[in-house]
């Protein structure tokens, strides 16, 4: 089985929108005809459906594939013709067709203008039954199959949809939104304690953070300070937008460290990646969970401490 193909065939199969496409634009239109879904609700549905079939599955429900007699195949027993780098794997265009679909759709369309509507920000598990699990669920789920698979879909949404979903941020915040007056205020807040974290109430991964900082490395309470964006209504969405201007992130947690952004939960910044605010983020930081585990977050977290008392006591 051949994983690349040319950029002519990438092209053609954006163009005839794969059957994978097909039914779930099929499925999300049926779905929201009956009132029970919304796009954030479908997103978390193609990732796991979309992650499957990407991993090595050739199921492709109501477009003709080999259906429930599919077979998982399994790339290290595989032998895989080599090809230029430059040619987009199967696994690529595949998720390219999928989000592209996502940002045109008119379920999308529509969530925006809610969200610009709205009195404060929203989130793909709002409004859902996940709401309302319990914590140790929600923690499970970060870390199971389906959890890894929405967390794949947001990293690559943000790496293909990164600079459009900013601009839908910011547009949410409405026409009183002020860039200069937003910026300040973000760097004031994210220079007043060792650790802030900017977070969704409702989100598995930020509760995951905050569990991991003040649970696991038992990092004391006042050296940790949580703002859940819901809470601030209007101006959480400005907080948001300031935030996306600054990092080039729009999801949650946004976690800062001694002042500076090392990115979310599960991933962080890109090698090379362009920056809004150079100063508000620290380069190559790949999120919370990979420090932690490469052990390197326990020796920022000591020196952020040590920086802010540095700064109390020079202040007073």
């Amino acid at each position: 089985m051949r994983l690349c193909i040319s950029s002519a065939e990438a092209k053609l199969v954006r163009w005839k929108r794969p059957p994978l496409v097909r039914s779930l634009d099929y499925v999300c239109k049926a779905l929201t005809s009956r009132g029970v879904a919304s796009i954030y609700k479908m997103r978390t549905v193609a990732a796991v459906v979309l992650g499957s079939v990407a991993g090595g599955c050739c199921f492709s429900p109501l477009g003709g594939g080999c259906g429930s007699a599919c077979l998982p195949m399994r790339r290290d027993t595989v032998s895989m013709k080599q090809e230029p780098s430059s040619r987009p794997s199967l696994e690529d265009v595949i998720w390219g067709a999928a989000l592209d679909w996502f940002k045109n759709s008119e379920m999308a369309a529509k969530r925006h203008q809610e969200h610009v509507n709205g009195d404060g920000v929203t989130h793909m598990m709002k409004g859902t039954p996940f709401v309302n699990a319990p914590d140790s669920l929600k923690l499970r789920f970060v870390n199971d199959g389906a959890g890894r698979h929405v967390s794949e879909f947001m990293r690559r949404e943000q790496q293909e949809l990164g600079q459009w979903k900013v601009e839908k941020i910011i547009e949410a915040a409405g026409p009183e939104f002020d860039r200069r007056i937003a910026m300040q205020e973000l760097k004031e807040l994210a220079r007043s304690a060792p650790v802030v974290v900017l977070s969704f109430v409702d989100c598995p991964w930020c509760l995951a953070a905050k569990t991991l900082l003040l649970d696991e490395l038992e990092v004391p309470p006042e050296a940790v300070r949580v703002v859940e964006l819901e809470e601030l209504g209007r101006d959480g969405k400005s907080l948001r937008a300031a935030v996306a201007l600054a990092t080039g992130r729009t999801s949650m947690p946004n976690v800062f460290v001694g002042g500076r952004s090392v990115g979310g939960y599960t991933d962080g910044f890109t090698k090379g990646e362009r920056l809004g605010e150079p100063s508000l983020c620290l380069p190559d930081a790949p999120g919370l969970q990979p420090l932690y585990e490469s052990g390197k977050l326990k020796g920022m977290l000591a020196k952020a401490e040590q920086k802010q008392q540095m700064l109390e006591t020079h202040l007073f």
